[in-house]
Parts: C-alpha cells; sequence; structure tokens
C-alpha cells in the first residue's frame, strides 16, 4: 500500500545508510526541490547546496570530524527527509514511479463482479454454500476427497442428513 511505503520511507529517511543509499535516487530531489523555493538570495542558494552536497561527503566519511551547518541553510535544517518533502517529491514526480502510485492502476480486483467471496477461516461451511448454490451439492464428497484426503467418503460430515 503506498501509505504504508511512505511512512516506511520517512522512518528509514534519516538514517545514514539510507541517506546515502537514496541521495540522488529520492532525498536529494525532495529536499532541495521542496525546501529551495524558501531561498531568495541566489548566492545564499550556491552556498547553502554546496553546504549540502559538502555533508553527503560527511556522511561517506562515517562522521570524521565536526560538520559545521550554516545558520539559515534550510536543505540541512533538518539534514534529513521530513514527511512533506517526501510527499511534495512524490507529487512532482510519480507519474514517472510505479512505486508510488495506487493500487488501483495496475490492480483490477476491485472492478470485478464478485458472486461469491469465500472466507478462508470458515471454509468447509463456506464451501459447502458455495458447492450448494452451484448447483455441486451432489458432487461434494468427490470433490473434497480430492482436495483433502483426510475426509472419509462414508461419513457424513456436511451437517445435513
Amino acid at each position: 500500500h503506498p501509505l504504508s511505503r511512505l511512512i516506511s520511507h520517512a522512518q528509514n529517511a534519516g538514517k545514514d545508510h539510507e541517506m546515502l543509499a537514496m541521495e540522488k535516487q529520492w532525498i536529494v530531489p525532495a529536499i532541495v526541490g521542496n525546501r529551495a523555493k524558501l531561498i531568495k538570495d541566489r548566492n545564499k542558494y550556491r552556498v547553502y547546496e554546496k553546504e549540502f552536497k559538502d555533508y553527503f561527503l560527511w556522511l561517506r566519511s562515517k562522521r570524521k570530524g565536526q560538520f559545521k551547518i550554516t545558520k539559515g541553510n534550510v536543505f540541512l535544517d533538518p539534514p534529513r527527509p521530513l514527511i512533506d518533502d517526501l510527499v511534495s517529491h512524490i507529487i512532482r514526480t510519480s507519474a514517472h514511479n510505479g512505486h508510488w502510485e495506487p493500487a488501483s492502476k495496475w490492480c483490477r480486483l476491485c472492478f470485478v463482479d464478485y458472486r461469491y467471496i469465500i472466507k478462508l477461516e470458515e471454509e468447509p461451511l463456506e464451501l459447502w454454500y458455495l458447492l450448494d448454490e452451484l448447483g455441486l451439492w451432489e458432487d461434494r464428497t468427490r470433490f473434497l476427497l480430492k482436495t483433502n484426503q483426510s475426509i472419509d467418503p462414508k461419513s457424513n460430515t456436511d451437517g445435513r442428513n
């Protein structure tokens, strides 16, 4: 389900290994794409963008030394994608990524006109009902023997007299 994928991505996004693994794939585009509009000054944008790239180099170095973040750098405040960064990114790019599309775009199960739905937890009772509905009640013993070898054909296990 896309919502569970969204939550999973958001939860894992702050982990260093996820940040590095998905840096170019979605983390940088999500953060820059959503937060760039907050920077009005072109020079500040360049400084913040370079510092943001340097942050990933620092992560690759396994956080050796201190990393100083310039006050006001929206790309690094916080230095991980927020849920709104991710959602904005998905909205901008979902036409190119089926991972975020609703299942209804590729799954047509909801459009099938079902006449019967069987609850497997109640299988024997519901299966007998279905066999009766389909006019196959007389064939139930043969059917059940083929699907379940533990049924004794001589015993009356159907609940009918």
